[in-house]
């Protein structure tokens, strides 16, 4: 087989010539249509949708008739290019927007049944991910689904996506030795840059210093996570041989008719609010 470095993000995933970096992201594409499906929503918004690939998946899967609007969300001009070209077949049905600010009149007052953000949190600032957060809670409905899906960038899995990205895909090295073994060993990793509110740049190009365990603990101060998936290989833990983990999390319930009229403070615990938000005060 003749070596060809991936030309775009087709080839980067789903689409390369090596079946080591393939397969998870196929895996994962296939997981994150069947998690978003089996709610059947009605409204569904892809955060970061890249080239529409997911949305397109489950617009054209049998089980997504009840699907009446998606709504692919990129800033990225060449990805919403070929999101809005993927997702052609399947207009009305489908917008494909670039701005937050278009979010609003794109869902003409409807709310959000599930919102996908696939590969997309450990690239954003803590300012940026405070603003993911914000538009689930804004607009998901009671009960509603906000689907994650994030690199497992700790234990042996770690080493060989190393050895993907360094030899397959052509990218520069990352790590230094040490740097790679702390990660390696299972120990926490925590980069500062990802968690500066001060941070200008909303986007944090590589992988280097991602953590999805801390990003569970900052998500459980917006949204309590229901369960958690590994792939591709679901029956074991995610930093063995598994390359992403899906974070399945609810938008709370509102409080029932009768407990708004109790008094306030009896007989009813109050929902905390989120500590990250202060720092975008």
């Amino acid at each position: 087989m003749k070596f060809r470095r991936p030309r775009n993000y087709e080839e980067q995933t789903h689409e390369n010539p090596w079946r080591l970096i393939r397969y998870p992201h196929q895996k994962r594409f296939a997981t994150a249509a069947t998690l978003l499906l089996a709610d059947q929503p009605g409204v569904v918004v892809d955060y970061g949708a890249g080239n529409g690939e997911v949305l397109a998946r489950v617009l054209d899967d049998p089980r997504g008739a009840s699907i009446n609007l998606a709504i692919a969300y990129d800033p990225d001009p060449q990805m919403r290019a070929s999101a809005e070209k993927k997702l052609a077949p399947h207009s009305p049905r489908a917008a494909v927007i670039g701005d937050l600010a278009e979010l609003e009149s794109a869902l003409q007052g409807r709310r959000v049944d599930a919102v996908a953000c696939l590969e997309v949190l450990e690239h954003l600032s803590l300012t940026e991910r405070q603003r993911f957060y914000s538009v689930c809670s804004d607009n998901l409905v009671d009960g509603g689904l906000c689907l994650i899906d994030v690199p497992v960038e700790i234990g042996p899995t770690l080493l060989v996506k190393v050895f993907g990205r360094r030899v397959l895909k052509g990218r520069p090295r990352e790590y230094r030795l040490g740097e790679l073994l702390r990660p390696t060993f299972g120990m926490r990793v925590r980069d500062p840059e990802r968690f500066d509110p001060e941070r200008q740049n909303g986007w944090v190009q590589d992988h280097k210093g991602f953590d999805y365990r801390e990003l569970c603990d900052e998500l459980r101060e917006w949204l309590p996570i229901e369960r958690t998936i590994s792939t591709p290989v679901r029956a074991l833990p995610p930093w063995l041989c598994n390359q992403e983990i899906f974070l399945v999390a609810r938008q709370p319930s509102a409080p029932r008719p009768r407990d708004r009229h109790r008094s306030a403070g009896v007989g009813r615990r109050r929902r905390a609010r989120p500590r990250l938000s202060r720092t975008t005060q």
